[in-house]
């Protein structure tokens, strides 16, 4: 429009067309044309932010400073949400897939209602049903199951882990506990590595599994993976948060399973 509106005052100007003073009378539209272009701009980026996460924001602004001048955010701005912990619901084809991996008989309509309520309960408990090739994995994240540097599970998880442990003893899969960790070094007396420290986390839900349930020890294993396989990059303390955690991958069952 800026452009239109001078190309029009030179042709004027060419035309002798001038008013008094010669000033054009339309020559206003130009800056009134870049404000409403900085105002559709600013409404725009309020929008955007207005669905960022705290930490989102933060990471945004450190890409510019230093770098376009100053440029700061404060807790003082802090964003506020209603939850510090990411709800995931599985689709009903996610659960439908783990129900038919964990080979139950679809005939038995008593086994199929059960399953299904023990799997709601785990929704209903906050934890993630990942889908990881042929493998499905029930992630818990370590918050929820441990305080931080320790390895005894927590009392108000207990209930959860029972949940899961009885759907697991209705089938014959073979399970894997996997304990994860971000990329900082663990400080601890008895604990000196993340390999520790994962590993023992990992053998503390085995344990556990074994004793309150009637899964074959034969069919379980711990692993310690350290931070050697993340969700997400080890950017932030967001984004560490997600990787720290314990994850119960179930297989495809095998006469040989490990």
């Amino acid at each position: 429009m800026a452009e239109e509106l001078i190309l029009r005052r030179k042709e004027k100007k060419s035309d002798g067309e001038e008013d008094e003073g010669g000033v054009d009378k339309d020559f206003w539209m130009i800056t009134f044309s870049d404000l409403l272009q900085l105002l559709i701009t600013f409404f725009v980026l309020l929008i955007s932010m207005a669905s960022m996460d705290d930490q989102t924001v933060k990471e945004m602004f450190s890409v510019f400073t230093g770098g376009m001048g100053e440029l700061n955010y404060t807790s003082k701005h802090r964003l506020t949400k209603p939850s510090e912990i990411p709800v995931v619901i599985p689709t009903t084809v996610t659960v439908d897939a783990l129900i038919a991996l964990l080979r139950f008989d679809p005939s038995d309509t008593k086994l199929k209602e059960k399953t299904d309520m023990l799997i709601q309960n785990m929704i209903i408990d906050r934890v993630e049903i990942r889908k990881r090739g042929s493998e499905f994995s029930l992630v818990l994240s370590d918050e929820a199951v441990f305080e931080e540097g320790q390895i005894e599970i927590k009392e108000e998880l207990k209930p959860v882990l029972d949940n899961i442990i009885e759907i697991l003893s209705l089938s014959n899969n073979t399970i894997t506990i996997e304990g994860h960790t971000d990329d900082i070094p663990t400080v601890g007396r008895f604990l000196h590595t993340n390999w520790e420290l994962s590993a023992a986390r990992a053998t503390s839900v085995l344990r556990y599994m074994m004793e309150n349930g009637t899964i074959g020890v034969e069919r379980m294993q711990a692993k310690g993976m350290a931070s050697f396989n993340p969700k997400t990059r080890n950017i932030s303390e967001n984004y560490r948060k997600r990787n720290r955690r314990v994850e119960i991958v179930i297989k495809q069952f095998d006469k040989e399973p490990f």
